[in-house]
């Protein structure tokens, strides 16, 4: 009952909110995916799976002293995805239709920020990337990837933020998590500057849940290639400690290829026992082995079309996840793609073998 009326909210937000003064812009995604699994007969080797997702977001439109921003999602899984949710799922936003198609809601923005003279202040959910990498970023507490969707899209955190500019190019950054103390403090201060060029950025962060406090530098910046990195220590009780490095770098070539690499190194990996396995789900940082590689190449065919490949790499235990894709802007607002994604391995227990090892897509957008 309380998931109907949060969606009904949502439905009666998306049709009156033109009478608001906001901005409201969203999508339509719907994937048709055959799943495969090579390991089985021939009889059991092909499945259905099937994903329809409706993203509304809403920004206010003209305001000088504070606005409002925010992004939700209905999707709709089918086949054997909803199997899955409904045998693995215990999100509360989940909602049950029958065995067939399970219904669920994400929030993934909702804020309002005020702007005052010397600072901006900004409360709700929020997608806040303190680090610089694209998949890979040790120094994020606030956020996290989705490993397993196509574009890699990020949750966000329900905090309080303050921005204080020192000047266009210098400032500081305050974020806490809204949590009460039984859930544990999780805060942060990030110092950044611009240096010939580099954006540098020193951040500090005390995790109450872990007993922890983070400590990290990151850089981005132009030479000859894009570079950035990140350098990460974890202080633990009883003076232990960790080191996280992530580096990476992209490349274009008269705009035709792009190029993009990372790659995590972890000190000390743990093993993928429920418990690191809960911090994955909760943080997304893949931290289960020392080595981790990320690829991607992009062709761009000409202006409405490309084709692109890339991979996620655990690298001691050989296991990975290659995603090909073919994109067409069919229309104005309607995109279509075709992939082909391929999991080798288990990956260091987060797949758990429970998906097949192929899958075969294809993904209508359309945007409004």
């Amino acid at each position: 009952m309380k998931n109907t009326f949060k969606i009904l909210i949502f439905l009666s937000f998306t049709l009156f909110s033109q009478q608001l003064p906001l901005t409201i812009w969203g999508q339509l995604q719907n994937d048709f995916i055959i799943l495969q699994d090579t390991g089985k007969e021939l009889k059991n080797i092909f499945d259905y799976a099937g994903i329809n997702m409706l993203t509304i977001n809403a920004k206010t439109k003209e305001s000088k002293y504070g606005k409002i921003d925010a992004s939700a999602d209905l999707i709709l899984f089918y086949g054997k995805y909803a199997n899955f949710i409904l045998f693995y799922s215990t999100n509360p936003m989940v909602s049950i239709f029958d065995k067939a198609s399970v219904l669920m809601f994400d929030l993934r923005k909702l804020y309002g920020e005020l702007s005052f003279k010397y600072m901006d202040i900004s409360i709700g959910r929020q997608i806040i990337n303190l680090g610089q990498g694209f998949v890979f970023s040790p120094i994020d507490i606030f956020t996290s990837i989705e490993h397993l969707d196509l574009n890699y899209r990020r949750r966000g955190s329900d905090v309080i933020r303050i921005k204080i500019p020192i000047n266009d190019l210098s400032g500081i950054d305050i974020i806490s998590k809204l949590n009460s103390k039984q859930n544990g403090i999780e805060a942060s201060l990030k110092a950044f500057t611009n240096v010939k060029g580099f954006d540098i950025s020193a951040i500090g962060i005390y995790r109450g849940d872990l007993k922890e406090i983070i400590t990290g530098l990151t850089f981005k910046g132009d030479l000859f290639i894009g570079l950035y990195g990140e350098l990460v220590e974890h202080w633990m009780e009883n003076n232990k400690r960790n080191t996280q490095i992530m580096l990476g770098a992209d490349y274009s070539i008269f705009k035709l290829l792009y190029f993009m690499a990372e790659y995590l190194f972890n000190e000390k990996p743990q093993a993928a026992d429920s418990t690191s396995i809960l911090y994955f789900s909760k943080t997304g940082q893949l931290c289960f082995s020392k080595h981790y590689g990320f690829f991607l190449i992009r062709y761009i065919i000409n202006e409405i079309m490309n084709i692109s490949a890339n991979t996620i790499i655990d690298i001691p235990s050989k296991s990975s996840i290659l995603t090909f894709t073919y994109f067409y802007n069919v229309f104005q607002n309607t995109d279509l793609s075709f992939y082909v994604r391929y999991f080798y391995g288990d990956f260091s227990g987060i797949l758990c073998n429970k998906t097949a090892n192929m899958q075969y897509g294809l993904r209508t957008d359309i945007r409004f």
